[in-house]
């Protein structure tokens, strides 16, 4: 046998390997790959969850105080507030819009799906109506918001079937 051999031998050794470095390349790819898609699928289940702690907590609020859930009544219905009432009313349509913005940013983001935000619609659309809600909206939405979520906000005040 000689050089010659020798290096041709050699080629065809480390052919085999490279076509074996390259099955398992692929083979780790695809296992990075199937790992990102169950992380994926955790995290949207963990936002999913978020979202609905943050709801369920919001009406945990009004089903334990009494007098909140008569304060959220009255306002959604138009009436007049006292100062006091009026601080306490539009502390939960902040904390309430400001979760819904989350919501809103999740869903770009693509860890909440879109028919998830869609049922927040709704609410948003009911709360813009009311006299109180929509007071708000336009004293502090500039200063609590975001730009986009005011916008998407703007669009439910003209379009409230939407």
């Amino acid at each position: 046998m000689n050089v010659q051999d020798l290096g041709a031998i050699g080629e065809v050794v480390g052919g085999i390997a490279v076509v074996v470095s390259l099955i398992y390349v692929a083979y780790q790819i695809r296992q990075s790959s199937q790992q990102l898609e169950v992380n994926s699928r955790h995290v949207r289940a963990s936002m999913y969850h978020a979202t609905n702690e943050n709801f369920m907590r919001w009406y945990g609020l009004l089903a334990q105080d009494q007098e909140l859930a008569s304060l959220w009544y009255r306002g959604l219905q138009g009436e007049k507030f006292s100062s006091e009432e009026r601080v306490r009313f539009n502390s939960v349509v902040a904390m309430l819009f400001m979760s819904l913005e989350s919501n809103f940013e999740q869903a770009k983001l693509g860890t909440v799906d879109r028919q998830t935000l869609q049922l927040t619609q709704p609410v948003v659309a009911k709360l813009l109506s009311c006299p109180a809600g929509k007071a708000w909206w336009l004293r502090e939405a500039t200063i609590n918001l975001t730009p986009e979520f005011r916008a998407a906000g703007e669009q439910q005040i003209q379009e409230p079937h939407v």
